[in-house]
């Protein structure tokens, strides 16, 4: 309707003017007097169809929809790989002991004891050992009066040790070999007793006897001969002093101090037996 005002519009405008120039090139002749409007016309038919308009934006979404029904199980899917291994599990409760089983078969009898002893056997035994025990207690008086025989000779003893002498001079290493094969070793005083059993046995021969003590290995470390380190000492004042830088062994003067001196020289030879 809009579209077919517009296109009779435009037709008057186009030709009015004409109209009225022609108008003007005709003599007048009579007045004209202006009419009416008339009444509107009737509406166009409809245009064509217009271009496709670009795409509105997008509106809100909607509210959601009611859930579907559940579908049906699908099929097993494949064997996954094998896991890695789990933890060890607790310890269990133990279980309850089991029914005592039926007794086995009898073992093979054993090989035949040995034949015991009579009582005469046993008798003869007892009289034996009790023989042997009257000739230990025999022995050990012989050795004791022995003892006693060697001490009022050339002799001392203290405790369960036995000094001895011949009255022979040596130098520190033939007088030690001389002991060793005697069965004995040189005198180790390890208390003030023993000390005072070697110095009878110097006083007896007017002699001053080597020791078994020495410096050897480690100059000013005395040791006996068995490189053991000394616990006793006697020594005499300002001793020792390791005179001349060759004092290694160690002499027993007549008043029972020690004095170092070097093993060359002769010295008492006194053993000493334990």
């Amino acid at each position: 309707m809009r579209y077919c005002l517009q296109i009779i519009a435009v037709i008057i405008a186009v030709f009015l003017p004409l109209f009225s120039k022609a108008d003007s090139e005709t003599p007048a002749s009579c007045s004209v007097v202006q009419g009416l409007p008339g009444l509107n016309g009737r509406d166009g038919r409809d245009g064509a169809n217009g271009p496709k308009g670009d795409a509105g934006s997008q509106g809100l979404p909607g509210d959601p929809g009611t859930p579907g029904l559940r579908g049906n199980t699908g099929p097993p899917g494949k064997v996954g790989p094998k896991g890695n291994q789990g933890d060890k599990g607790e310890k269990g409760f133990p279980a309850m002991p089991g029914l005592k089983g039926n007794a086995g078969p009898q073992g093979v009898p054993g090989p035949k004891g040995e034949k015991g002893y009579s009582d005469s056997i046993i008798e003869t035994l007892r009289a034996k050992v009790n023989s042997m025990e009257a000739e230990l207690r025999n022995l050990k008086l012989n050795v004791a009066i022995q003892k006693k025989a060697l001490v009022f000779s050339k002799g001392a003893s203290v405790g369960e040790k036995l000094y001895a002498t011949r009255g022979e001079e040596a130098t520190y290493e033939d007088a030690m070999s001389t002991c060793s094969k005697a069965g004995g070793q040189l005198p180790t005083p390890r208390n003030d007793a023993e000390n005072k059993a070697v110095l009878s046995l110097s006083l007896l021969y007017n002699k001053a006897p080597v020791i078994g003590i020495h410096d050897k290995q480690k100059e000013g470390t005395f040791t006996y001969s068995n490189n053991d380190k000394i616990g006793f000492s006697n020594w005499k004042p300002g001793e020792p002093n390791d005179h001349n830088g060759v004092e290694d062994c160690v002499e027993m003067r007549i008043d029972g101090t020690w004095n170092d001196m070097s093993c060359e020289l002769k010295r008492l030879t006194v053993c000493e037996f334990a």
